[in-house]
């Protein structure tokens, strides 16, 4: 498995059929809730057709909504078996997810079978959060946004900002994320909870749903400083909510290169923002490659470094792979000790039950490996 892949739509859209191979096969995808709203946003039916269909559900990972994860963050973090459906319940006020296991799988199978109308009325709710108008008002509110001069000062005085120790104590932290994310209705139980852990820091009470408020201050201190404009979509800026879910970020729109590289690796250790045109150029090559090569040497390949991915000369792919995933090592050999290995185990459980569940072990093993290929 490759790193997890975050594209806006717009990457998504530009990318050929052959170059979605190469991202299926070195990536893992990650759809976020706000990639399905800007492909609604395209309105014409023949565009949203397209984009769904570069979506493949089984070779991918869906996020929950940014709201449904601040809200279990700030709720019931530390309750890993209280299902994030049962607070999308609370949101919405309607049972847990009504139209599936997932509104996004549910509007992905909608759009592939030409059902418009019911996609919309899937994705509704996520519509109304995401398409709200983003103007003045926030600005208006007396949060007193930090003044910076450049995008070199803006992450140092978002975090001196959102750490304010008056600003937590006041509360006016959490009205302002609250407010941002549409989650005033549950404020009492969130203050109620956090009050009962002895009002710690909410980088500490609730990790994700600081990261937010962090990429919101951010957001509105550009504004508030004129690096950047009024007019910025709310949707691109949603993007940036859901970095902590993947490992590398592919965009080419200009707010995404000025923003996102101030939050990748907050939550995680290592992330990258990959530019689009850097990463379907990557693509292309790699696609280009394996169909040059015989497929004797495809398969010797394969057999020998499995899903690696082939040694190109500035390949984004294989640094990305060499920086995020185990480093690539000879199969065969690996294979061969992992064979010896059983062959001990055989041996000192011959005829008995144990012997039995490790030829199972091993053929499940085999059949994996045959998938793959």
């Amino acid at each position: 498995m490759g790193p997890l892949l975050l594209l806006d739509r717009y990457t998504l859209q530009s990318l050929s059929d052959e170059e979605m191979w190469s991202i299926d096969k070195y990536y893992r995808v990650v759809n976020a809730p706000v990639q399905f709203i800007d492909i609604l946003l395209q309105k014409e039916e023949g565009k949203i057709t397209a984009a769904a269909c570069k979506l493949h559900p089984m070779d991918s990972d869906f996020t929950v909504h940014y709201r449904i994860s601040i809200a279990h963050d700030l709720l019931e973090r530390g309750h890993p078996d209280r299902l994030p459906s049962r607070i999308d319940a609370i949101l919405t006020g309607r049972k847990c997810f009504p139209f599936g296991a997932h509104p996004e799988k549910e509007a992905l199978r909608c759009w592939k079978a030409d059902e418009y109308t019911t996609a919309k009325q899937v994705l509704s709710d996520r519509w109304r959060s995401t398409t709200r108008t983003i103007g003045l008002d926030t600005l208006r509110k007396g949060y007193n946004f930090p003044s910076v001069n450049s995008f070199a000062e803006l992450k140092s005085a978002t975090l001196a900002f959102c750490d304010t120790p008056n600003l937590q104590q006041r509360s006016a932290n959490f009205e302002f994320l609250l407010d941002e994310a549409d989650l005033l209705g549950i404020s009492e139980p969130i203050r109620n909870r956090w009050l009962e852990c002895g009002m710690p820091p909410l980088k500490e009470f609730a990790p994700y749903a600081y990261y937010c408020l962090t990429v919101f201050t951010a957001f509105y201190t550009a504004i508030a400083n004129g690096l950047i404009g009024t007019r910025t979509n709310r949707v691109a800026l949603e993007y940036l909510l859901y970095l902590p879910f993947c490992e590398v970020f592919s965009s080419n729109d200009r707010f995404h290169k000025q923003f996102a590289p101030l939050f990748l690796g907050d939550m995680r250790r290592q992330q990258d923002f990959v530019e689009s045109t850097t990463l379907k150029q990557d693509m292309k090559r790699i696609y280009a490659y394996w169909t040059s090569v015989p497929e004797t040497e495809r398969k010797a390949y394969q057999e020998k470094f499995g899903h690696y991915p082939p040694e190109l000369e500035d390949s984004i792919t294989l640094q990305l792979w060499e920086k995020h995933t185990r480093p690539r090592t000879d199969l065969k050999k690996s294979r061969k000790a992992w064979n010896e290995i059983l062959a001990d185990f055989h041996e000192a459980f011959a005829g008995k039950p144990e012997d039995e569940l490790i030829r199972e072990f091993d053929e499940a093993i085999a059949e994996v490996r045959r998938a793959r290929n």
